[in-house]
């Protein structure tokens, strides 16, 4: 089984992000789940297989 010194594993630096940074990344990844949940809002209203996924973007983007 692989071994790490642990001389080299205490000197390892783990970069952390600004909290501004780690909070747009937050509110990004918010956005990104409320357009799949819209999507699949969408979709469950209509049979299977009535939208293309280019259809869905064209929507999408006149929507946003």
């Amino acid at each position: 089984m692989p071994r790490i010194d642990l001389r080299a594993f205490k000197s390892f630096e783990i970069p952390i992000p600004e909290m501004s940074s780690q909070l747009g990344f937050e509110d990004f990844v918010t956005q990104v789940d409320k357009l799949r949940f819209d999507d699949f809002v969408v979709l469950s209203a209509f049979p299977k297989h009535s939208f293309t996924k280019d259809y869905l973007k064209k929507i999408r983007r006149k929507l946003l």
